[in-house]
């Protein structure tokens, strides 16, 4: 996509091997805030243990202008989806930030999240 200086370039896919499903997605924006490139990526692993029950791991990295270095921020995300219903989805989960070059390390977080969808 191009709109006036702003650019961006994305490229996704998943497959999937005896129950196990990757998904993932790389973008590249240039010229979105300021004259820099970002850099967003995300991958995810999902096996379902059983009906109703799927293991995730998933892996997020946003880097905000990738010509300087020490400026992007990962995450790493695990836990499970349960589906007790039709169109309702349970998200349990623990999400695990770094920052690089900061020392800094946030806290981890631990969710439950509700989704339904028709």
């Amino acid at each position: 996509m191009k709109e006036g200086d702003f650019q961006l370039k994305g490229l996704f896919g998943g497959t999937s091997f005896l129950g196990l499903t990757w998904i993932g997605e790389v973008d590249i924006a240039e010229n979105w805030v300021g004259d820099n490139t970002s850099l967003a990526s995300f991958s995810e692993f999902s096996y379902p243990v059983k009906q109703g029950l799927h293991f995730v791991a998933r892996y997020d990295l946003f880097d905000e202008d990738i010509k300087i270095k020490n400026n992007a921020i990962s995450r790493l995300t695990v836990g499970t989806d349960i589906f007790p219903l039709s169109f309702f989805e349970i998200k349990l989960q623990g999400r695990f930030t770094s920052l690089s070059g900061d020392g800094e390390k946030p806290e981890p977080e631990y969710i439950i999240q509700f989704h339904t969808w028709f």
